[in-house]
């Protein structure tokens, strides 16, 4: 009678532990690093090409053209835009990745032999996006390519242009902040002066700064448009800045001109 109990545990333990293992796994599969080396992948693989004897037979536009594709093909591949990522940023960084890369195409569809110099602006823009969106990726997890030396090229320029783009949207949050108000007179004049007292917010210091103070009607016609400029314009710094003007404007908008950081 015991060696029938004994063999029914034995049998309901295996069943219990067989029906266990049957469950369908809660884990999570995650992307990140595969997206990473897949990057670095396709990155290796596009200097490859650029690098190549078969490349001085392509024209500007099909050099370029290839060279994009062979970098998006790989990413398309590892379908990532509807892969799980741990870091969420990582995912958001690298579908702006891919759009970028096809937003080149795009510019590279339309151009021409004739007409590649209207394209270089566009190209430049898209360069500069590139490099800044490769930074980033490269910041939140880097990227093991082979070719150290233009990677290190692509991500100093990045760098930069990541460096700029936030001077200039702390300029630009400076700037919208100021209000100008009217001076009072000596004596009557059509022409009226205005002042703004303005801090430095940007944490940069600046050598030389000017920007431009466009006047507006309550319609929102630009009817005069003034100039104001300050130099050794140090970060937390406080400077008044004036104009004069004999136009009624009911709003003023400030737009940076040029600035030049102190070394």
């Amino acid at each position: 009678m015991k060696k029938f109990i004994t063999l029914g545990m034995i049998l309901c333990t295996v069943f219990l532990v067989i029906g266990c293992s049957s469950k369908p796994s809660s884990k999570t599969d995650y992307y990140d690093d595969k997206y990473i080396q897949t990057l670095a992948k396709a990155l290796d693989k596009r200097w490859q090409y650029s690098d190549s004897e078969a490349v001085k037979k392509d024209s500007p536009i099909d050099r370029l053209t290839k060279a994009t594709n062979i970098e998006l093909d790989l990413l398309k591949k590892g379908d990532f835009s509807e892969k799980k990522f741990k870091d969420s940023k990582l995912k958001e960084v690298s579908l702006s990745y891919e759009n970028e890369l096809k937003r080149a195409l795009t510019i590279l569809d339309g151009a021409t032999e004739s007409s590649l110099y209207v394209y270089n602006g566009k190209w430049e823009t898209h360069y500069n996006n590139r490099t800044k969106l490769l930074s980033e990726i490269n910041q939140l997890k880097k990227i093991p390519v082979n070719n150290e030396k233009i990677f290190k090229e692509l991500l100093n320029n990045g760098s930069t242009i990541k460096k700029n783009n936030d001077l200039d949207a702390k300029i630009e949050a400076n700037m919208s902040k100021i209000v100008f108000a009217e001076k009072p007179q000596a004596y009557t004049s059509e022409y009226k002066e205005y002042e703004a007292v303005v801090a430095n917010e940007t944490g940069s210091n600046f050598k030389s700064f000017s920007a431009n103070v466009y006047l507006e009607d309550q319609s929102g016609t630009r009817i005069d448009t003034q100039y104001i400029s300050a130099n050794d314009w140090s970060a937390g710094q406080k400077v008044t800045f004036t104009f004069t003007t004999n136009k009624l404007f009911t709003i003023s908008k400030v737009v940076k001109n040029y600035f030049e950081i102190a070394k």
